[in-house]
């Protein structure tokens, strides 16, 4: 039952999505708890109150919905399935983080049309161990591409250049590194090599913030807010040892979003 009020603000306008279709399409919310308690209780009905879609409660852990695809355990996945009861995406949640509605709809086929191929590539990752203790995760990776005309990815690269450099001289725990991803296509019917561009409402590139070997999402967007926070890094470089990477870099980015920073 590990799903914040951040995912659940995510899944909304899907929601508000797919009534508009002619299909009848429906989000059910199944929480996985192996010990009801009334703490558990007291969570699932704030959970509960904040979701306009059908919820199954007490549904039995002896049950494997997911077969082979993914471990259940602390993070919330998003598993598509037709109405023959056959998965169409193991895990559709990171699609739509970065693309929302526009990844309609959330089948396997559609990540490959509107996802770059190293992205995807780079999301598969490699599955967390499913017991013992875990690790805190301190690598990053910013994903990014631009378009040959875009004076972004000079500027991204500097910027991201200084907050490395001062990461590894003052000789913090942390790992970053950029990964350049070719905007090919993955998909022979879409003809159009600014498609991913638009997908992020920009002409220029995206960028994608991830972390730890499994690819989980912090940030992403056309790269001019992400851009943004690298080049305030000495509003949030104090924090990062207290707070970690992930969250300070979220911080100033949804400050920045909400026009409370310069």
């Amino acid at each position: 039952m590990d799903i914040s009020v951040e995912e659940i603000s995510i899944l909304k306008p899907i929601f508000d999505g797919i009534r508009d279709k002619d299909e009848p399409y429906k989000i059910v919310w199944i929480p996985i708890v192996e010990h009801w308690t009334d703490d558990m209780q007291a969570k699932f009905e704030m959970l509960q109150s904040k979701m306009p879609w059908y919820i199954l409660q007490g549904f039995p852990t002896t049950v494997d919905i997911t077969n082979e695809y993914c471990s259940l355990k602390n993070k919330p996945i998003v598993v598509v399935i037709n109405p023959q009861w056959e998965v169409e995406h193991p895990n559709a949640l990171r699609m739509i983080r970065l693309f929302g509605m526009m990844a309609f709809p959330f089948t396997a086929e559609a990540e490959k049309a509107i996802m770059p191929e190293g992205l995807r590539l780079q999301f598969r990752g490699v599955r967390m161990p499913e017991s013992g203790p875990r690790q805190v995760d301190r690598n990053y990776t910013f994903n990014y591409g631009f378009s040959v005309s875009s004076s972004l990815r000079e500027r991204f690269t500097t910027e991201f250049n200084k907050v490395r450099d001062y990461i590894n001289s003052n000789g913090l725990n942390i790992v970053i590194e950029d990964k350049f991803i070719e905007q090919k296509l993955v998909n022979a019917k879409q003809r159009d090599p600014n498609e991913l561009l638009r997908s992020f409402k920009s002409n220029s590139g995206w960028v994608v913030l991830c972390k730890g070997t499994r690819g989980d999402i912090v940030v992403g967007d056309d790269g001019t807010t992400i851009l943004k926070v690298l080049e305030n890094f000495d509003y949030w470089k104090n924090s990062v040892n207290e707070y970690g990477f992930d969250e300070c870099f979220k911080d100033c980015y949804q400050k920045l979003k909400a026009g409370l920073l310069p």
